[in-house]
């Protein structure tokens, strides 16, 4: 008897200080991704197999807190800037009023591969 009620009481717990919430503390308050982290999402999956009241609070609160999505610093490559932004490989073009297609063009003379810029993803220096 005690030792099922010490379980229920550790699950309880556990459940209360959600999965990513308690493993992935660094991730609240930053800027969210809109990818789900699996690791936090099975494992808050895997409280509700304990109970519905644990499995709940974890989902909740991990939701609440923003861990159960990756922040965008986590899904940038870790060789991401490694010799790709030297100086020496930058190429400055002059926007002024051109078209997208226009800049399209230039980036791939530039580059020597085909841009689409609908789906590129562009990196200020602050």
């Amino acid at each position: 008897m005690r030792r099922s009620l010490i379980c229920l009481l550790a699950a309880l717990l556990l459940g209360a200080s959600g999965c990513g919430t308690l493993f992935y503390s660094h991730r609240i308050g930053r800027r969210m991704s809109k990818t789900v982290d699996n690791t936090v999402f099975y494992s808050d999956c895997a409280l509700c197999l304990l109970g519905v009241i644990p499995g709940v609070v974890a989902f909740i609160l991990d939701y609440d807190n923003g861990t159960i999505y990756y922040t965008e610093a986590e899904l940038i490559p870790d060789n991401f800037n490694e010799g790709s932004l030297t100086p020496d490989k930058m190429k400055k073009i002059d926007g002024g009023s051109m078209t997208e297609a226009e800049i399209s063009r230039r980036l791939a003379r530039a580059t020597g591969r085909r841009i689409d810029l609908s789906q590129a993803r562009i990196i200020t220096a602050r």
